[in-house]
């Protein structure tokens, strides 16, 4: 008997959608664990089974939860998402979105499980951000519905979001407050205490979250690094961490996405020294640069060299248009009068004269550069000689399709530069992360010189480098948990000391989604594997006639392959299916129009045409009573 449709929780009106996730499809074997274990942090046991109804779990008395829900191993990089519990309150420190990736065809974006945080609603207190991007704010527009709270943040986060939700039509006001990370400011929210400390990343005003619960002190670093000679001036307060430190911390979660890079992150001078080479090399070429559009402090040194080298910057991209007039609006920008100039009035300026910035650093189809590179953009036509610059690192699973890009701008004529290949160019780092390396891990460690450890933000391989991190800085193995999206972790008071343990686990996604940005839906996992599988291997369509009466198979199935295999060049294969299917129909007879005889009939001719081809095609099985 088929299962009854559930509505889909999520919609941007807070209204249910129309379809809903079905059951995840089972595994044909169980996944098979092949990770190393000579690395002895601490991980989940199989004891941790996850709970099948979170509200079941309750967090013990006096007891602190943490737990992971998106960007923490399990699912990869992004849709960063966290709830901090204790009693009777829940904050959630960030709330992300994922970009799809070809594992998820005809999926626009990925958002972690609320479904622990909608059956305990009534708890949340708020939402705490660290920083603007995607990554760590793309799913407010999907998740906050559910529970509109309060969102919390520095000014230039608070600015970007409250921009970024504008389009979406919601039945509630979203609340904001602001946070001053360079006052110090405590906020009393519920019965944590919370203060918002500056580190450096790639977008400006990025904030670790300190939280101050009966149990102890916590911090989330979010996204950071350190950098003692940055471009703005603007430095992570080392100062407040140390002082932390000394006021006693017991638990850490540290961004591990460039944890196992040795040494330091490059700073934004070296950067500064890049482009200007590259300034120089390009002459009296048009120059094009590419960056990613949050990058506010790269965009202000970006537009501090055009004009330098008297060249008139061209913004292209709405996402970097509108991030430069928030910038500019709110004084994280100084732009000089006359710098920027709309993109219609390009051919006015000489291209020695001429410095186009746009989106599409990662080599997004439908961004500036790549509509440049088909020749499909309205308003820019790439010119022989064109100077194209790359400032970007390249994000992992985007590497073909920059590769592509670029032979796509060579082929016409331009050079392009790229941080990957500065030792080539004999130019200066043109890119740096907004991630700490090793050697900053080891400098928070040592500033907050916390009790326990827990690496955020990165795939499991990155958690365990950062665990290793964390150990080789003087925290002991047991006080290290490396544990996944939806692996909680306890701390409770054990005669008046903090004691830290695996707690349950919980739903952890992901949500796919997909349409437009401001109408996505929920779209479930069977149905992106069944487009998968038709991706890769195709459709095998079997249909069948039976008499009404009798039952009777009325003549031979007819069968049709599309993207499977040629049925011409493969006869003996379609003639073992077709007499499959004649022998289990015939022996079925009325019931061969039930469902659970087309699954059946559906399974045994998958397994025929799986062995005989090595392909998993999407079998589709038609039963008609004529």
């Amino acid at each position: 008997m088929d299962k009854p449709v559930r509505k889909s929780r999520f919609s941007i009106s807070a209204e249910p959608l129309q379809s809903r996730r079905e059951q995840r499809p089972r595994r044909s074997a169980p996944r098979q664990n092949n990770r190393p274990k000579d690395q002895q942090v601490k991980r989940p046991s199989k004891q941790t089974e996850p709970a099948k109804l979170p509200n079941l779990t309750p967090v013990p008395v006096a007891t602190l939860r943490i737990i992971p829900m998106g960007g923490v191993g399990k699912e990869g990089i992004g849709k960063n998402m966290m709830a901090i519990e204790y009693q009777d309150d829940i904050l959630i420190v960030d709330m992300g979105m994922a970009f799809p990736t070809e594992e998820t065809p005809g999926i626009d974006y990925i958002i972690a499980d609320p479904t622990y945080l909608e059956v305990n609603k009534h708890k949340i207190r708020g939402l705490l951000i660290t920083h603007a991007h995607l990554d760590h704010i793309g799913g407010i527009p999907y998740i906050l519905p559910k529970f509109p709270v309060p969102i919390y943040g520095s000014k230039f986060t608070v600015k970007f979001i409250e921009k970024n939700i504008s389009e979406f039509k919601f039945t509630f006001k979203p609340q904001f407050r602001t946070i001053d990370p360079d006052l110090h400011e405590k906020v009393r929210i519920g019965i944590f205490d919370v203060e918002f400390v500056r580190v450096i990343h790639s977008i400006v005003d990025a904030c670790a979250v300190v939280i101050g619960t009966p149990v102890g002190k916590i911090i989330n670093t979010g996204d950071y690094r350190f950098d003692d000679n940055p471009y703005d001036g603007v430095h992570a307060d080392k100062a407040r961490f140390k002082e932390l430190g000394d006021q006693g911390v017991l638990l850490l979660m540290a961004d591990s996405t460039s944890c196992y890079k040795p040494g330091y992150s490059v700073s934004e001078k070296t950067v500064v020294k890049g482009l200007e080479e590259v300034f120089e090399k390009a002459g009296n070429t048009r120059m094009i640069v590419s960056a990613f559009a949050s990058s506010i402090t790269r965009l202000q040194m970006i537009l501090d060299l055009a004009y330098k080298h008297k060249r008139i910057v061209l913004v292209d991209g709405r996402s970097m248009l509108n991030n430069i007039e928030l910038a500019i609006k709110y004084k994280y920008i100084n732009a000089k009068p006359g710098a920027i100039t709309p993109l219609k009035g390009s051919k006015k300026f000489p291209d020695s004269k001429t410095l186009i910035l746009c989106t599409g650093s990662q080599g997004e189809y439908y961004a500036s550069l790549a509509r440049i590179a088909r020749k499909q953009h309205a308003s820019i036509e790439l010119k022989r000689g064109d100077s194209v610059v790359m400032s970007n690192s390249i994000i992992p699973g985007n590497d073909q399709a920059i590769s592509k890009l670029v032979d796509q701008l060579m082929r016409l004529g331009a050079y392009v530069y790229q941080d990957s290949f500065r030792d080539f160019d004999q130019v200066e780092n043109i890119h740096s992360s907004g991630h700490a390396g090793a050697e900053e891990t080891k400098e928070m460690i040592s500033l907050v010189r916390p009790k326990y450890f827990i690496p955020i933000h990165g795939d499991y391989n990155f958690l365990v480098r950062n665990g290793i991190n964390a150990e080789r800085s003087g925290i002991s193995k047991e006080n290290i948990f490396v544990v996944e999206d939806g692996q909680s972790v306890e701390f409770g008071l054990v005669d008046g000391i903090a004691k830290g343990k695996l707690g349950p686990k919980f739903p952890s996604g992901p949500i796919l989604l997909g349409g437009s940005r401001t109408g996505a839906q929920e779209i479930s996992p069977v149905v992106v594997k069944d487009r998968k599988s038709m991706g890769e291997d195709g459709v095998f369509v079997l249909v069948a006639n039976i008499d009404k009466r009798t039952g009777a198979l009325l003549h031979s199935p007819d069968i049709i392959s599309r993207g499977f295999v040629y049925m011409k060049d493969n006869e003996e294969l379609i003639y073992k299916a077709r007499v499959l299917a004649k022998r289990l129909i015939t022996a079925a007879g009325n019931s061969a129009q039930s469902q659970q005889f087309k699954n059946k009939l559906r399974e045994r001719i998958g397994e025929v045409l799986t062995n005989q081809t090595d392909k998993t095609p999407m079998v589709l099985v038609v039963v008609n009573s004529i």
